[in-house]
C-alpha cells in the first residue's frame, strides 16, 4: 500500500517539487492528526502557487471532500468519510500513488476553507495542481428516491483539464459500503489499471462490516481536525468497540496518544 503527501511514500518519504523547494521531507504521519509538518508543506505550496510550477507525478491521485448536497445534516458527516474510504482502497492499488487525507486538510486549512475543506466546483484543477497530482478525485452526495442516495464523482485528470470519466453509486446508506466498491472499481478501469484476481479481492475487502463503527470512525477525524481531540478519541475508542479490527481507528488513536494530545486509557480498558 502506497499513500503520499504530494509525492508520499511508507518507505521513503519525498514531496517532489520543482526550484528551491524541491525535496521537502515529510514524516509518516501515521494517522489522522493534522501535524505542524503537513501545516509548513501546506504553506509552502501555496506560497509557492504561480510562482512555480509544479511537478506532477504521472500516477499520484488526490481525493478531494464529497459536498453533502442532500439537504440531510446527518449525512455531512461523509463529506470527509467518504474521502477515507477511497483513500484506503486506492492507495492499496500498485500503480496509484494517493495523496495523504492529512495533508489535504492542511492545504484546505491554509486555504481558509474552514475544517469542512470543501471546495467549490471548478476549482478541483487548482487543488490537484497544488497537490502535485495528476488525477484528482471529487464528487457529491445528492438525494435519491425513498430517502436513497446518489455519489457522484468525477475523475479528473489536471494537467489537460480533462474529466475522464463521472463514476456514480445509488443506494440507501446501509449499501455505502457495496457503493463506494463501485465507485473505487470504477475509478480503476477509468484510470486504465489491470488488477489480478489477488488485487480484486483485497479491494473487496470492506473497511468495516460495522456501520456504527465506521460512522465512529468518520465523527472522530471531523473532530480532530476541530482540535478537540478528546472527543476524538472518544469516538475512535467507540469504533474500536464496536470493530476491534478497524485498523484507521487504531492508528488515528495511537498518533494522539504518541503526539500527547490524548492520555491513554489503562490497558485494562483498551
Amino acid at each position: 500500500m502506497r499513500c503520499i503527501s504530494a509525492v508520499f511514500t511508507l518507505g521513503s518519504i519525498a514531496l517532489i517539487m520543482v526550484a528551491s523547494i524541491q525535496f521537502v521531507p515529510v514524516p509518516d504521519s501515521a494517522g489522522e492528526v493534522v501535524t505542524g509538518e503537513q501545516r509548513r508543506v501546506a504553506r509552502e505550496y501555496v506560497l509557492a502557487e504561480g510562482a512555480r510550477s509544479f511537478q506532477q507525478a504521472a500516477d499520484t491521485l488526490a481525493v478531494l471532500y464529497f459536498r453533502n448536497r442532500t439537504s440531510r445534516p446527518e449525512l455531512d458527516v461523509l463529506e470527509k468519510g467518504m474521502a477515507v474510504m477511497l483513500i484506503t482502497d486506492l492507495a492499496k492499488i500498485e500503480g496509484i500513488r494517493v495523496v495523504e487525507r492529512a495533508l489535504l486538510q492542511a492545504l484546505v486549512e491554509e486555504l481558509r476553507l474552514g475544517t469542512t475543506g470543501l471546495v467549490e466546483p471548478g476549482t478541483e484543477p487548482r487543488m490537484g495542481q497544488l497537490l502535485g497530482a495528476r488525477f484528482v478525485v471529487g464528487g457529491d452526495l445528492e438525494t435519491a428516491a425513498s430517502e436513497q442516495i446518489t455519489i457522484k464523482t468525477d475523475l479528473l485528470e489536471v494537467p489537460a483539464d480533462n474529466i475522464l470519466g463521472s463514476p456514480a453509486a445509488n443506494g440507501y446508506l446501509d449499501d455505502l459500503l457495496r457503493m463506494e466498491k463501485e465507485l473505487v472499481f470504477e475509478i480503476v478501469r477509468l484510470l486504465q489499471i489491470e488488477l489480478t484476481q489477488e488485487q480484486i479481492e483485497e479491494l473487496n475487502k470492506p473497511i468495516t462490516l460495522d456501520m456504527e463503527a465506521l460512522m465512529s470512525l468518520f465523527r472522530g477525524i471531523q473532530s480532530s481536525d476541530r482540535g478537540d481531540f478528546e472527543e476524538a478519541a472518544d469516538h475512535y475508542r467507540h469504533a474500536l468497540g464496536r470493530d476491534p479490527g478497524l485498523e484507521q481507528a487504531r492508528a488515528a488513536i495511537a498518533q494522539l496518544e504518541r503526539l500527547r494530545l490524548v492520555q491513554p486509557l489503562p490497558s485494562s480498558d483498551t
